[in-house]
């Protein structure tokens, strides 16, 4: 199976849940996550497409996951009729791997001279029998602590301002500046995932993402549009991580121009995936090796 057939595949399914509820249907995915998504058997936490693709499966059952073989491996097996979901990893080439077809997508072409992707099914942990299945462990900690000291202050020390003003929150580019209004929110939890959001805007030029995004959406409502994707996104990882499940206007506006874009190119939503989890990575002060990375 071709890798831009798994984008679309995921693209769809997005698409159909955003039509058929809004952004406050993807938003109710993620929060009622017990963690982010991870393989049961070897611990590894899934990042990029792989987490945006299982937290999206995984509705209200636990994010925990295996493939089939490794569930043999604990003479485990899947319950019958289990459909598994897909997730992909680049993993480093064989001089005799041709690897699949090129795309149009830079990032896919700069890879594919030195790394093949691979097509995996993992299953469920409720699908998953004959082995015990780990509780999930979600962040442990104060989330707002967490929030400021790691991501926020690493902000302040590149120059950001973050002020407490205003009757909505916002980052203002050209002054580097976050405002968040005072006493404007429901709960803590609301107030760290605005904050994520608008942290998200915040790396923008620190990674400098707006040249890709001009160059992928000519058209300013578009592209506009593009970076709040990549921002909701982006709140989304860093919640996640910080097991916060508050909630924030739902930037209904943006929902016609996010599934105009969507349906208009199949890599959308993996180019916002992987910015977003760029965003997150830096935030979060995280570093990737470069082999065995997922799709995004």
């Amino acid at each position: 199976m071709a890798n831009h057939d798994l984008y679309q595949e995921v693209t769809n399914t997005f698409i159909a849940l955003l039509e058929q509820d809004g952004i406050q249907a993807w938003r109710k995915a993620w929060k009622n996550i017990s963690s982010s998504p991870v393989n049961i058997i070897t611990g590894t936490q899934y990042r990029g497409w792989n987490w945006f693709s299982l937290t999206l499966a995984a509705g209200p059952r636990p994010n925990q996951w295996a493939t089939f073989k490794q569930v043999q491996s604990q003479n485990g097996h899947i319950r019958k009729g289990s459909a598994g979901v897909k997730i992909g990893f680049y993993t480093p080439r064989e001089k005799h791997e041709s690897g699949d077809e090129q795309t149009s997508d830079d990032v896919l072409a700069e890879k594919n001279h030195r790394f093949i992707f691979r097509i995996y099914h993992v299953f469920n942990a409720l699908d998953i029998e004959g082995i015990t299945v780990p509780s999930p462990v979600p962040f442990e900690g104060n989330a707002i602590q967490s929030l400021m000291t790691v991501c926020l202050s690493k902000l302040k020390k590149d120059g950001l301002v973050y002020k407490r003003v205003g009757n909505k929150a916002a980052y203002w580019p050209k002054q580097d500046i976050i405002t968040v209004p005072e006493g404007r929110f429901d709960s803590p939890q609301d107030y760290c995932a605005i904050l994520a959001h608008e942290m998200t805007h915040a790396t923008e030029s620190r990674l400098g993402r707006r040249e890709k995004i001009n160059d992928w959406f000519p058209d300013f409502d578009e592209s506009y549009a593009f970076e709040e994707l990549v921002a909701e996104l982006g709140a989304a990882f860093i919640c996640a991580h910080f097991n916060i499940k508050g909630d924030y206007d739902n930037h209904a506006s943006y929902l016609h121009s996010w599934l105009k874009i969507l349906k208009g190119d199949k890599f959308t939503l993996y180019r916002a995936v992987k910015l977003a989890q760029e965003a997150a990575d830096w935030l979060l002060d995280q570093q990737v090796a470069p082999a065995l990375q997922e799709a995004a």
